[in-house]
């Protein structure tokens, strides 16, 4: 992995998408981390949006009446799927 591509990739991770998740929640994935694939999506900002108005309208709401939970991953590359 190349060095720009590490430092894309750190600054997607710490991306805040609503009040307890952030964007490396959603794009961890252990399958892809197994089979060395980067999961990380093409167009970032589309990522970050989609991925916010997720957290912030189903998860963040799930996590409130049913406490904590870990998320196996939200995206998956389509090497992984």
């Amino acid at each position: 992995m190349s060095k720009s591509l590490v430092s894309k990739v750190d600054k997607l991770d710490r991306t805040r998408l609503a009040k307890n998740f952030f964007l490396r929640d959603v794009l961890y994935s252990e399958t892809a981390g197994v089979n060395g694939i980067e999961n990380t999506p093409d167009d970032s900002s589309l990522a970050v949006e989609a991925s916010s108005k997720l957290c912030k309208t189903e998860l963040e709401p799930f996590q409130g009446v049913w406490g904590g939970f870990r998320m196996s991953s939200e995206f998956k590359w389509y090497q992984e799927n």
